[in-house]
């Protein structure tokens, strides 16, 4: 298959998308009641963002056109996807594809019902796919690997793929930079950043920094508000009281609201329905621990403040709508099957 082929059924996929189409539909509802984390509107948000920055025929080619793709190859990539939020594995499975190579697809058992369907329609549309594109059950003897998981598997995947060639992507989680001087506005954007799919993505926001002596009124007023809901989600509501429950036993310092548990702890991973904080002085000490542990980050929202051209930044209520060379962990998943084609020549 030509690349301009594989965009157009690219392309195709997404139109089929917007007609909300029963197969997707179907697999949207065995989704949330196999997996409670995947509600109906966190599962539409990402097929949402995934139409509008992925399948766009125009944002297809101008990415394809930054790389020397070249012709298919007989490589064989295998994708192991995690499992922490919808569709999480998409992106990868595009970039394959795209790729011009043979592209399989190892989902978790977490969220094996989306992708399915998608691929489904691919083959359905063009049988040709199918030779370019499985989802499977295992992955056997693969040309090259990408794998997605935890700090701990990570290096079980370090350790098994050891032989050939690999990309592996570690925990990571993203941070905001409060001025003080944020809007109601701004409030409502970074309660997205946080809250859609429970907070359980690398791109959620789980850490603030913010001023000395900071009022967390406001920004506690709207998180409700906007994402009271979550306090009747019983896993949600679940980990917000054994949370809280802990902290009341340990003698924790934290900030109580009714949607959130606020801990002034220097750590960017944070516990489902908590979220840890920083206070600064100046904004020059945040630039200089951002770069210092940007291994750790996925995106660095700065809503007010300027930061050092050496520092990617997000707008607030932006980090759940990548675009396509938004890559996970900052590693070029393009470069690196090109590489490996290259290889082979």
């Amino acid at each position: 298959m030509k690349l301009k082929e594989r965009i157009d059924l690219l392309s195709d996929l997404g139109k089929f998308l917007k007609t909300k189409p029963d197969s997707l539909e179907l697999a949207k509802i065995k989704a949330s009641k196999e997996n409670p984390w995947f509600s109906p509107e966190n599962i539409n948000l990402a097929v949402k963002a995934i139409v509008e920055n992925y399948l766009n025929a125009d944002k297809l080619r101008s990415f394809c056109d930054d790389y020397d793709i070249g012709p298919a190859e007989e490589l064989r990539v295998s994708i192991v996807s995690a499992g922490n939020i919808p569709l999480v594995g998409f992106h990868d499975l595009l970039i394959g594809f795209l790729a011009g190579v043979k592209t399989e697809i190892k989902l978790s058992a977490k969220d094996k019902d989306l992708i399915p369907a998608m691929v489904d329609f691919l083959h359905k549309k063009e049988p040709a796919v199918k030779e370019w594109l499985q989802v499977i059950g295992q992955v056997k003897d693969p040309g090259a690997v990408i794998a997605t998981g935890s700090d701990n598997t990570s290096r079980y995947f370090e350790s098994y793929f050891r032989h050939i060639p690999r990309l592996i992507r570690k925990n990571r989680n993203s941070v905001a930079v409060i001025s003080g001087e944020e809007s109601r506005s701004d409030f409502e954007k970074l309660a997205d950043d946080v809250f859609v799919h429970f907070g359980l993505g690398c791109r959620n926001v789980s850490f603030l920094y913010v001023p000395r002596g900071y009022d967390f009124t406001e920004m506690i007023k709207v998180f409700k508000e906007k994402y009271g809901q979550l306090a009747d989600h019983s896993k949600f509501r679940n980990n917000y009281d054994y949370n809280l429950a802990c902290s009341i036993l340990n003698k924790e310092v934290l900030i109580q609201s009714e949607v959130l548990l606020f801990y002034e702890k220097d750590n960017y991973l944070s516990r489902i329905a908590t979220l840890n904080y920083k206070q600064y002085h100046q904004v020059d000490e945040i630039w200089a621990d951002v770069q210092r542990r940007s291994d750790q980050i996925q995106c660095v929202v700065a809503g007010n403040l300027n930061a050092p051209k050496s520092i990617d930044t997000t707008s607030f209520g932006k980090t759940q709508s990548p675009g396509l060379s938004d890559f996970a962990d900052g590693k070029d998943s393009m470069d690196f099957i090109l590489n490996q084609k290259t290889a082979l020549r």
